[in-house]
């Protein structure tokens, strides 16, 4: 009987993880995000959600930074153009740019506006970035989401091309 009880225990839990769906959740100003977090939903089969702004931010570097710190510093953030439903969801792949050493204004937007729904889930954080402020922001994505269940992220320098493979295996999904 115990034996029976087992195997039906067994065989539900690689029912429920084959069912498990993950989803890629991510903000790109440039394309550069956004080919990594490809590259994530595709190593991972997960489905994946561009996260677009109804008033996007300048691809001026320089002017992009400007419209962002000032968003910041007056608490304005710009709407979300539509959000993705995150019930059917085990585990969510957060990304983003690093701005100004930290989140990207979007997905911390976002993040805030989630934080009950991000609730119970795995997050698991990505970022891409220039020159710095990539081991904070995968810090604070993890600490935005509230989720109890945050696995180790990985960042990408531009310039670079991340071994997406390696760190899915690393992190057990």
């Amino acid at each position: 009987m115990k034996k029976l009880f087992l195997s039906i225990l067994l065989s539900f839990s690689i029912l429920i993880s084959a069912n498990a769906k993950s989803l890629v959740v991510f903000y790109s100003l440039t394309g550069t995000t956004k080919a990594m977090a490809e590259r994530i939903a595709e190593e991972t089969g997960s489905d994946i959600f561009e996260l677009q702004l109804e008033n996007p931010y300048s691809l001026n570097g320089t002017k992009c930074s400007e419209e962002s710190k000032a968003d910041r510093k007056n608490n304005t953030p710009r709407k979300i153009k539509s959000v993705p439903d995150l019930s059917k969801y085990d585990t969510i792949f957060a990304g983003t740019p690093v701005w100004n050493d930290y989140i990207a204004n979007p997905l911390e937007t976002w993040l805030l506006s989630e934080q009950k729904n991000l609730a119970g889930k795995t997050v698991v954080p990505f970022c891409t970035y220039w020159s710095s402020g990539n081991k904070e922001t995968l810090k604070a994505i993890g600490e935005l989401s509230t989720s109890k269940k945050v696995k180790e992220g990985l960042s990408q320098a531009h310039s670079e091309k991340a071994d997406i493979k390696s760190w899915i295996k690393k992190i057990g999904l």
